[in-house]
Parts: C-alpha cells; sequence; structure tokens
C-alpha cells in the first residue's frame, strides 16, 4: 500500500506541479482581436472614394489653371474654375467626415482604454494576492492537503480539486496577459487615430487654401465679365450658345421618351395619362426666394446688351432645398455649360422642368421623383448672377413662363 501510494504522489506531482510553476511564469502574451478591426472595416470604405475625389480635384485644378492662361473663351473657363471648385469642395466634405468618424472612434477607444485599464488592475491585484497565498502555502502543504485524505478515493478528490485550483490559477495568468495585450492595442489604435486626424486637419487646411484660391479667381472673371463691355458681351454671346446647346440636349431626350413610350414603359405611360399640363397655374415653387431675373429678354443697363432667360431665377440661401414640381423622371444630372451642375426631369407628354446652377445633386439618372422631393441644393456654378436657382419649364424644346406655371 505505502509502494502504492508513492507510485500515485509521483504520478499526481508529473500533473499539478507545472501547473504551480506556471503560476509564477508571466512571460508572453495572448494575442486577442482588437474592437478598432470594425472600426478599420468602416473606415476603409470611404478610403477609395476619399481617394477618387482627391485624384478629381487635383485634375480639374490643373486643367483650370491652364485653361485660364490659354482658354479665351469667358464660360469655359468659368465652368472649369466652377468644377474645380466643386471636386475641392467635395473633397473637403468627404475629409470633415472622414475626421468625424476618426473623432467618434477616438471618444470609443479612449473609454475602452479606462474599461482595459481598470480591469486590468484589478485582475493583478487578484492574481497578485493568489499568488502570495501559493507562495505561503508552497509544495509541501499542497502534498500534504492531498495525502491527508483518508481513503484512497479522498486522495484522488483531493489530488483534482488541488489541480483545478492551480488551473484556475493558470487561467488567471492567461486573462490578465489578454487584459495586458488588449490595452496595449488600445493605446496603439489611439495612437493610430490621434496621428490621421492630425493628417486631416493638414490636408483639409491645404485644401482650403486651394479652395479659396479658385474662388478668387473665379471672382475676378466674375468682375471683368461685369465690369468690362467687351467681355460682358462676350460673356452673352457665349451664354446664348449654352442655351442651343441645351435645346439639343433637350431634343435628344424628347426622342428617347417617344422611343421609351412605343416599347411601352410603364412609368411613362403613367405620366401620360396623369397629364402634367394639368397643374399650370399649382405647382409648388421649387424654392422659396425672390425673382432675381424674369422669364424673357432683359438689356443690360449700362452696356445695352440683350440677353434671353428662358427661365426665372430664384434668389436664395446657398445650400437651400432644391423641390422637383411635379411627379416624373429623372432624365439627366450633368453639368451643363453656362448652367451648372443641373438636373432635367421629364414629366410626361413632352413637359421637362430644369433645375440649374445647384451646388449639389441629390438624384441620379432614372430615379422616379414627387412634387417636393429634394432634388439638388442651390448653389452659383454656371451663375453670371450670384447664388440662385435657374429654373425652366420646357414643353419639347420651347421654353415657356414658369411664373405661369407655379402657384401665386
Amino acid at each position: 500500500m505505502k509502494r502504492f501510494l508513492q507510485s500515485f504522489t509521483n504520478f499526481r506531482l508529473r500533473q499539478v506541479i507545472p501547473g504551480m510553476v506556471a503560476v509564477f511564469l508571466l512571460a508572453g502574451g495572448a494575442i486577442t482581436n482588437s474592437p478598432a478591426q470594425d472600426f478599420e472595416t468602416e473606415i476603409s470604405k470611404s478610403q477609395e472614394k476619399l481617394e477618387r475625389l482627391k485624384r478629381e480635384a487635383a485634375k480639374l485644378r490643373k486643367e483650370a489653371g491652364q485653361l485660364s492662361k490659354q482658354e479665351k473663351n469667358i464660360i469655359d473657363r468659368l465652368t472649369k474654375d466652377e468644377q474645380a471648385i466643386n471636386a475641392t469642395r467635395n473633397y473637403i466634405r468627404e475629409l470633415e467626415q472622414r475626421e468625424a468618424i476618426l473623432g467618434d472612434e477616438m471618444g470609443r477607444t479612449e473609454k475602452r482604454l479606462q474599461g482595459a485599464q481598470k480591469d486590468l488592475e484589478g485582475r493583478k491585484e487578484n492574481l497578485r494576492n493568489q499568488l502570495r497565498t501559493t507562495y505561503k502555502r508552497g509544495k509541501s502543504r499542497t502534498f500534504e492537503v492531498i495525502l491527508s485524505g483518508t481513503s484512497f478515493s479522498n486522495i484522488v478528490q483531493r489530488s483534482v480539486f488541488m489541480n483545478r485550483v492551480l488551473e484556475q490559477e493558470k487561467h488567471n495568468i492567461a486573462v490578465v496577459q489578454e487584459k495586458q495585450a488588449e490595452v496595449k492595442q488600445a493605446l496603439f489604435d489611439l495612437e493610430k487615430q490621434r496621428l490621421e486626424v492630425a493628417q486631416l486637419q493638414i490636408e483639409k487646411t491645404n485644401e482650403s487654401k486651394r479652395l479659396k484660391d479658385l474662388r478668387s479667381r473665379r471672382e475676378n472673371d466674375l468682375t471683368t465679365v461685369r465690369s468690362k463691355r467687351a467681355q460682358s458681351e462676350q460673356a452673352a454671346a457665349e451664354l446664348d450658345q449654352a442655351a442651343e446647346r441645351l435645346q439639343g440636349v433637350l431634343a435628344e431626350l424628347e426622342r428617347k421618351r417617344k422611343e421609351s413610350l412605343r416599347r411601352n414603359d410603364p412609368i411613362l405611360t403613367k405620366l401620360d395619362r396623369e397629364n402634367f399640363a394639368r397643374n399650370k397655374g399649382v405647382l409648388p415653387w421649387p424654392v422659396q426666394g425672390e425673382v432675381i431675373s424674369s422669364f424673357g429678354r432683359h438689356e443690360h443697363p449700362k452696356y445695352k446688351t440683350i440677353t434671353l432667360n428662358n427661365g426665372i431665377d430664384i434668389a436664395a440661401a446657398h445650400g437651400s432645398a432644391v423641390g422637383a414640381v411635379g411627379d416624373g423622371v429623372v432624365d439627366l444630372v450633368k453639368w451643363l455649360p453656362g448652367y451648372g451642375q443641373s438636373v432635367i426631369i421629364n414629366h410626361g407628354r413632352g413637359y421637362y422642368s430644369i433645375y440649374a446652377h445647384l451646388s449639389a445633386t441629390h438624384v441620379a439618372e432614372g430615379d422616379v421623383v414627387e412634387p417636393g422631393e429634394v432634388v439638388g441644393s442651390v448653389g452659383d456654378t454656371g451663375s453670371l448672377k450670384g447664388t440662385c436657382l435657374h429654373f425652366e419649364i420646357r414643353s419639347g424644346s420651347e421654353a415657356e413662363n414658369p411664373e405661369v406655371w407655379l402657384r401665386p
């Protein structure tokens, strides 16, 4: 019996002692998945868009710079400057959105770091107490507890119990190591986010300066157009050419509409049934504001040059929402020379509404819209009058007075 107990004791020691030794080893650390990985996935989605906007802004600025030295066509030069301004503005807006996302994530990371550090300190204190108890107990005490069993089965039970105690201590060490790794990762994530925010702020400052330079050049061109007869006459002639080009665009849209009707397009067929013309005099205004240029022919007060306005120009704050005046399908979302960012809506039976000088568009070609649905924002792209909405209603390619169509 004594020999059997000796053999059994040696067998248990081979199991228990490695666990006891592990209690005193704190080297190494567990690798854990960082919560920042979710953030990296989220932020990487905007990376491609950010890079695309950056390339587009740089390309258009370069083209605008080259054109300003070579091009005599005022409208084309202004168009290039406006496109570069718009692209730069979009890039800055994306930088700001990215900065806001990073700011929110930094706040979450700081909270995660504080929580992990507090948890780590508590677990370290518990582990220190456990290690102190284990050290005081010593090997002999462990063996004494095991061998003081009153029977063989009791000895086995005590051995299993002590082994579980030691395994729990090993587990606690692993948890502390995991928490240490979590704190380290949180510190790394926070520093990385702070660095990216700093880089974004530098980039935003540089882009803002470029935007300011572009706006200054555009304002100088506009001042020249407004203050010098030759340039004013040239701009008027170029706007007439832009209006002729728009006629061609509308003719092509009407051709496509008729083709779609021959194919029994359900949406266009429904629009024809609804008869947009019945809304004459009761259409909602696309934006609230003062009409600063009415429909028809206008004579320049100083130079006596004649220009034709195929719509109306409505003064409104930059960025104001522009709403569709009726049910329809968006046929065109495009930058048009002399009109800037524009949206053209097909209302059926050959009727179209045009929204121009927009600072932004909020619809895509093919979208079905309802009265009042936001299609864009008021801006000054392509405008020689400043910030306003240029609005037209066409029957085929023929311009009609919008004020007759809009409710009083």
